[in-house]
């Protein structure tokens, strides 16, 4: 982990902790980019903030269209939920992560947004105005 730390060109973690550590479930978005692993590990961190109590809900902010190929999209949040539910190698863990995660979509912990925003070619300070 050290040899990978020098690698990092900006680490916030300190300043994100010191955050989370004064909130009890509140909202927490999630700007999304890629799919695949990408999102599955956004999908992990999520669970934990509900699981520990940070986030009593995360908004997920995908994108409405394909603006660049790996892009996530409602297609591919779902699926990715769906492929571990019924993952090819019958793991457990995953089939229960996959329904877990489900289960938060169905009961409004976990709510996808998308907007026209996120496929724009404005910067986020303008994202008051669009």
């Amino acid at each position: 982990l050290a040899e990978q730390e020098k690698c990092i060109v900006v680490n916030h973690l300190d300043s994100v902790w010191n955050k989370l550590a004064t909130i009890r479930k509140k909202r927490i978005d999630f700007i999304c980019d890629n799919a695949g692993f990408e999102q599955f590990v956004d999908f992990l961190l999520a669970d934990w903030l509900v699981s520990e109590g940070f986030a009593s809900q995360i908004v997920f902010n995908l994108k409405g269209c394909p603006w660049f190929v790996s892009d996530t999209m409602p297609s591919d949040f779902h699926w990715i939920i769906n492929e571990c539910i019924h993952n090819k190698q019958k793991n457990q863990h995953l089939t229960n992560l996959g329904r877990i995660w489900k289960n938060y979509l169905n009961t409004g912990v976990w709510v996808i947004k998308t907007h026209p925003f996120w496929t724009t070619a404005f910067s986020y300070w303008h994202l008051p105005q669009v």
